[in-house]
C-alpha cells in the first residue's frame, strides 16, 4: 500500500480514461455509488500528477488504484476489495473477495485481465471508444442468442451476422 501527502475529501478512484474496458467498468461503479462517496479521475488527468506524485505512472497504466481519505492508495485487487466494502450495492461481492486466503488468487486474476483489457474491450482507434450492445435472449431450447447491433464499424464489409448460440 503506497501512503500518499495529499488526503482527498472523497475515495478517489485512479483508472485509465483512455482504455474503453476500464471506462466501461468505471460506469458501472458510478452506478455503484449510490451515496456519491467516490470522486472518479482519469490517469492522464493532470491533477492525478499534481495530487498523487507518489503513486508512480507505470503503476497507474497497469491497475486502477483507490485512495482513501487518509490518503492510502491501493491498487488491483486490494481496491477491488477496498471498493467491495465501500459500496453497498458490492456487499455481496466482497464475501468472496474476502475469502482468507484468496488474495493471491484476486491478485491473479486482476492482473491477467488487466494486460488483456484491449483484447477484452478492443482499442480506441476508430474513435468511438465504446463497447458495442449485444442483446440476449433466451431461446426456446433454452439457449442463450446474442444480436449484435446493425452498423456496429468493427464489420465494414456489412452488417454483423443476425445471431450466434452461446452455450450457458
Amino acid at each position: 500500500m503506497i501512503t500518499t501527502q495529499h488526503h482527498p475529501h472523497r475515495d478517489t478512484v485512479l483508472y485509465d480514461g483512455q482504455c474503453r474496458f476500464c471506462r466501461s467498468q468505471i460506469a458501472l461503479l458510478r452506478k455503484c455509488d449510490l451515496a456519491g462517496c467516490l470522486r472518479f479521475l482519469s490517469l492522464h488527468d493532470p491533477e492525478v500528477a499534481q495530487l498523487f506524485p507518489e503513486i508512480p505512472p507505470d503503476a497507474l497504466l497497469t491497475q486502477m488504484y483507490v485512495v482513501n481519505r487518509s490518503g492510502q492508495a491501493r491498487g488491483g485487487a486490494q481496491a477491488v476489495r477496498y471498493l467491495s466494502r465501500r459500496l453497498p450495492l458490492l456487499w455481496p461481492l466482497a464475501v468472496l473477495l474476502h475469502v482468507p486466503g484468496s488474495l493471491p488468487l484476486w491478485n491473479t486474476l486482476y492482473a491477467f485481465v488487466a494486460r488483456h483489457r484491449l483484447k477484452i474491450a478492443g482499442s480506441c482507434t476508430d474513435g468511438t471508444c465504446r463497447i458495442p450492445r449485444r442483446r440476449w435472449k433466451m431461446t426456446a431450447v433454452g439457449v442463450l442468442q446474442v444480436s449484435k447491433p446493425k452498423n456496429d464499424k468493427r464489420f465494414p464489409s456489412g452488417d454483423p451476422p443476425q445471431s450466434a448460440n452461446l452455450v450457458p
